[in-house]
C-alpha cells in the first residue's frame, strides 16, 4: 500500500526530559514516509521546561518530521493543552497520545489505513505494558490486565465507556462537529470520558485497533492511582455528572452514585452510614500492605486492589 495520508500526533506532557526523550527516540523508529506526520508537544508548564529537549530533536526531525513545540505559561490541565494542540494541527487525522506511551514502529501505518477515506470515525489503539515487566510488580500486572489489549477484544466498534485519552485517534470532521476537549475539567480525569460521551450522542463509530500498538513504559503504582481516584470522584466526576447525568449508569461506581442521588430514606441511611465507616484508615493500611507485598512472589488477588480503589472513590465522593 502507498501511503500518502497525513496525521498530526498531540502529546500534552507534564514530565522531566528524560521521558520526552523516550518518547522521542521511539517516533524517530516509526515507519511512515516523510514530511507525513506532524508531531505537537505541548509542556504544560512542566517544572524543568521542555524547551531545550525540544529544540535538540527539532533539528534531528528536520526533513522527516514537522515538529511544533508549546509551553504553555502556566499549568493548565491535560484538557487546555489537549486543545492548544488541536489549534496547532494542521491535518484532518488527530492522535493524542501521553508521553509515556511509546508507539511501535508500524502503529501508525496501521491507524492510517484503517481511516482512510472515514471522516466521522474515532478510534483507540492498544496500549500495553512490556510483559517483561509484569513479574516485578503486582499492581503492574494488575494494571495491565485492565487494557483492552489485554481481553482479547477484535478490531471492531466498541463503547465509548472505553473512550481514554491515552492513544485516541479522531477525524477533523468530528472535532469540528463536536468540538474539542471541555476546558472546565482541570482535576486528574473525565475530560476524556466527556468527550467519548458526545461522540457517542453523535452517533460516531468508535473502533478499537489491536494492531497498532504502543507500549507504557510509566510506573503506575496503586498509591498513584488511588490519590487520583480521590480527586476524580470529589471534583471531576461531579462536573461529568452534571453536564451528562446519563452517565451515572457506565460509571465506574455506579450503585453509589445512584445512592447518592436517591432521595428515599433508606438510601440516605446507608450513604451516610457508609460514610462513617473509616474508609481513609482502612485505604491507607491496605495500601500499605499491597506495597509490601508489591515486588513478592505472592500474587495479590485482583480484588483487593478493586476494593482500595473503591474505597478511594467513597472517599472521594464523601469529600463533595
Amino acid at each position: 500500500m502507498q501511503y500518502n495520508d497525513k496525521i498530526s500526533i498531540v502529546v500534552p506532557a507534564y514530565c522531566e526530559p528524560s521521558k520526552v526523550k523516550r518518547f522521542m527516540d521511539a517516533i524517530l523508529n516509526i515507519d511512515y514516509p516523510d514530511n507525513l506526520i506532524e508531531l505537537i508537544l505541548i509542556d504544560d508548564c512542566s517544572p524543568v521546561s521542555l524547551e531545550e529537549i525540544a529544540a535538540s530533536y527539532g533539528e534531528v526531525f528536520k526533513d522527516k518530521i514537522n515538529f511544533l513545540f508549546h509551553r504553555n505559561q502556566i499549568n493548565s490541565g491535560r484538557a487546555v493543552s489537549r486543545n492548544v494542540g488541536i489549534s496547532l494541527a494542521t491535518n484532518s487525522l488527530i492522535m493524542f497520545i501521553d508521553i509515556d506511551n511509546l508507539l511501535e514502529p508500524y502503529a501508525i501505518k496501521k491507524i492510517v489505513s484503517f481511516f482512510h477515506g472515514k471522516h466521522f470515525t474515532a478510534a483507540r489503539i492498544n496500549i500495553r505494558i512490556d510483559p517483561a515487566r509484569l513479574s516485578t510488580s503486582n499492581y503492574l500486572r494488575y494494571f495491565d490486565s485492565r487494557y483492552l489489549g489485554a481481553r482479547n477484544i477484535p478490531e471492531g466498534i466498541i463503547s465509548t465507556r472505553f473512550f481514554a485519552s491515552d492513544g485516541i485517534i479522531l477525524t477533523r470532521d468530528i472535532i469540528n462537529t463536536i468540538g474539542g476537549f471541555d476546558e472546565t475539567f482541570y482535576h486528574y480525569g473525565c475530560e476524556d470520558e466527556e468527550l467519548g460521551i458526545r461522540v457517542s450522542k453523535a452517533k460516531y463509530d468508535f473502533y478499537f485497533l489491536p494492531n497498532a500498538k504502543a507500549e507504557d513504559s510509566d510506573t503506575p503504582t496503586l498509591r498513584r492511582a488511588s490519590e487520583r481516584m480521590v480527586v476524580y470522584a470529589s471534583k471531576s466526576f461531579p462536573v461529568l455528572k452534571e453536564k451528562h447525568p446519563e452517565c451515572v449508569k457506565d460509571s465506574l461506581f455506579s450503585s453509589y452514585e445512584v445512592m447518592l442521588d436517591d432521595t428515599r430514606l433508606r438510601s440516605k441511611l446507608l450513604i451516610n452510614v457508609i460514610h462513617l465507616l473509616p474508609l481513609t484508615t482502612t485505604r491507607k493500611s491496605l495500601l500499605w500492605l499491597c506495597d509490601k507485598l508489591d515486588a513478592k512472589a505472592i500474587k495479590v488477588p485482583d480484588f483487593i486492589y478493586k476494593f482500595v480503589l473503591a474505597l478511594s472513590y467513597i472517599e472521594g465522593g464523601k469529600l463533595r
